[in-house]
């Protein structure tokens, strides 16, 4: 199941194919359709199906086609709804003179060879410090107060899809790394002038940089999929030759997380079927993507607080190849962070 969805994921990005899918039942297409779904991946896997089929015949179930189908047609569907809202809020607030710096989702799939194949959730923004002016303008524009509860953005909702606008690219509250990085991050967003429209696209520096951290943040807090993999595979692809690879290290080396940059490469290298760095941790983060060590469902009542220290004990682990805090600092840390927003 694990190896033909791999297949399926690389010649969906468009990589040679030479030996055709490992024969499945119905049974078995499901259970790879139920991979892809939970790893963010399906109409990656639709495109890939579409190859196999032209190159090897390669077939499936009436059923299994139409949910590859469907996958498909509801991200298309979906992404043209996140770049409609963001070419109007941009535009919005471009007229009232704000530079908008589109993050993750959008900036993101713009490095997939089909960026509708990457699915989006919210639209992350960063203002170039007009965060208060941009807010104010909103909830004038909406008629409704937005969501200031949070660390190190605000929420609200445009034309139907959550914003959060940051003001701070990682929560400074809950590491003190990540407050020395986000010194870096301001520094390097300064430096951020590439555009499409009236979006502003992070430099290659500064986004590598804060893919790193934020799929480092993800990890350590819950997990990653093989879609974050893929984000950082493809960002590569397209944007390492502009990369300074020795400041971002050096940055990854400060922080804390040159550990996971080096397991986060061996993953994304075994996922391509490329030779890949043989690290013990990096074994443990590949099992953990493909099925999590720990896979308790999230509870919405005061039962939160004792899951999320269940939680981040199982994952000290990840903490130790994330942020270079000892555990002690680290939960003293997390402790007060929660006090003072206790919603985060």
């Amino acid at each position: 199941m694990r190896e033909a969805l791999l297949l399926l994921l690389r010649a969906g990005l468009g990589e040679n194919i030479d030996t055709s899918l490992p024969d499945m039942t119905s049974s078995g297409w499901q259970s790879v359709l139920k991979l892809a779904a939970s790893q963010n991946v399906l109409p990656i896997v639709y495109d890939g199906f579409k190859r196999y089929h032209e190159k090897f015949g390669s077939d499936c179930s009436k059923e299994t086609k139409l949910s590859l189908f469907s996958a498909s047609q509801q991200a298309d569907k979906i992404y043209s709804s996140h770049l409609n809202a963001i070419q109007s809020l941009t535009k919005f607030f471009s007229e009232h003179g704000i530079r908008t710096m589109v993050l993750k989702g959008y900036a993101l799939s713009l490095c997939y060879p089909n960026p509708c194949r990457r699915l989006c959730g919210d639209i992350d923004i960063y203002q170039f410090g007009d965060y208060k002016k941009a807010d104010e303008l909103v909830e004038s524009y909406i008629g409704k107060s937005i969501d200031r509860t949070h660390h190190h953005h605000t929420v609200y909702v445009w034309q139907g899809i959550t914003v959060e606008n940051h003001y701070d690219f990682v929560n400074v509250h809950a590491h003190k790394s990540s407050a020395r990085l986000e010194r870096q991050f301001k520094q390097l967003a300064a430096d951020s002038s590439e555009c499409v429209g009236d979006v502003y696209l992070p430099s290659p520096n500064l986004h590598a940089l804060f893919l790193l951290r934020h799929t480092g943040a993800h990890f350590a807090g819950e997990s990653i999929t093989l879609r974050h993999l893929l984000d950082w595979l493809l960002f590569c692809k397209k944007y390492g030759e502009e990369v300074d690879w020795e400041y971002i290290e050096r940055c990854a080396k400060e922080s804390g997380c040159d550990t996971f940059m080096r397991c986060l490469q061996s993953c994304c290298d075994r996922l391509m079927g490329r030779p890949y760095e043989n690290i013990p941790l990096a074994e443990r983060m590949w099992n953990d993507i493909l099925q999590p060590e720990f896979d308790e469902a999230a509870p919405r009542n005061w039962r939160r607080i004792p899951f999320k220290a269940r939680r981040w004990w199982h994952n000290r682990w990840k903490h130790r190849m994330v942020y270079s805090e000892t555990l002690i600092g680290q939960l003293l840390t997390l402790t007060y962070s929660h006090i003072r927003r206790p919603k985060c």
